[in-house]
């Protein structure tokens, strides 16, 4: 049986703009390339070490605030990519997080 999962953000609509803000200038700029999913989108960065520790903390927030979304990141041997994906209903928030990825 499937379980429904609500899809909803507990971001204020402030605290969304912050941290889309905070994405812009900290891991946007990194971002090499996106890969759409047919339930989400993937994206590569620089690697760096530094920079895994903020995509971790990145995912770290977001799955506090947005649980209906799966985050994984690539192990350190592969590279530095991250992976959101969801189910069907949370479409328009992985199209938010791709938008924003992009510099949109």
């Amino acid at each position: 049986m499937a379980e429904n999962v609500e899809v909803s953000c507990s971001l204020t609509a402030e605290k969304l703009r912050m941290r889309r803000t905070n994405l812009r200038s900290t891991l946007v700029p990194k971002v090499v390339q996106t890969e759409r999913l047919s339930d989400g989108f993937r994206i590569q960065f620089d690697d760096s070490v530094s920079l895994r520790k903020q995509v971790e903390e990145f995912v770290s927030l977001e799955q506090s605030c947005c649980g209906f979304l799966s985050f994984a990141i690539s192990p350190p041997n592969e590279g530095l990519v991250l992976s959101i994906q969801g189910p069907p209903e949370a479409s328009g928030a992985l199209e938010l997080f791709r938008s924003t990825m992009v510099g949109q």
